[in-house]
């Protein structure tokens, strides 16, 4: 198992287009893992990549990516993820990808607005930042469609570099005694 997280700061006061841009740009590497990793390569099943606030009140935040394989995958996929996240951030997001992605998040959005989860984050939010945003929950569709791919390209060129790379790596050790 691969875990790389490259640490991507969001101030509190950060607009909430801010943290929609890094949610589309994490949604588009998930897409970009699945189609060379799964599908092209066949070394991993069900790639995950996700960018994550974990302290509102400093600001933290992180796009998250994890890719479970056998130990023997995991330098081969390792290449492999270092290549796409170096395309990405040299050649930038191409339109159709962007596209593609805009209404699987939408659709998400919409999902969980119809379960408890989102609305007590909201509140959660609320309580630790005391700011109240209401709006949050509903301008969403407007700022996912209003993402560019300039913004996407910036945004990868600023978060995939190596100074913001953290790794955990985690095998199996074949001699080790299965339970």
């Amino acid at each position: 198992m691969i875990c790389p997280a490259f640490r991507r700061d969001l101030p509190l006061n950060a607009p909430q287009r801010d943290e929609i841009l890094r949610g589309v740009l994490a949604s588009v590497v998930r897409e970009k893992l699945y189609a060379q990793l799964r599908q092209k390569l066949g070394v991993v099943y069900s790639p995950m990549a996700e960018y994550t606030t974990r302290d509102m009140k400093s600001g933290y935040g992180a796009y998250e990516i994890t890719l479970v394989t056998g130990s023997d995958q995991v330098e081969p996929m390792r290449k492999a993820l270092d290549e796409i996240l170096a395309d990405i951030a040299r050649n930038g997001v191409d339109e159709k990808t962007l596209e593609l992605q805009r209404e699987p998040l939408l659709t998400r959005w919409k999902t969980a607005r119809a379960e408890n989860g989102y609305w007590l984050n909201l509140l959660m939010q609320e309580y630790l930042t005391g700011v109240r945003s209401p709006e949050k929950s509903d301008n969403v569709p407007e700022l996912v469609k209003s993402i560019t791919k300039e913004e996407l390209d910036a945004e990868a060129r600023a978060a995939f570099i190596p100074e913001a790379r953290a790794e955990l790596i985690v095998t199996q050790d074949p001699k080790a005694e299965k339970r």
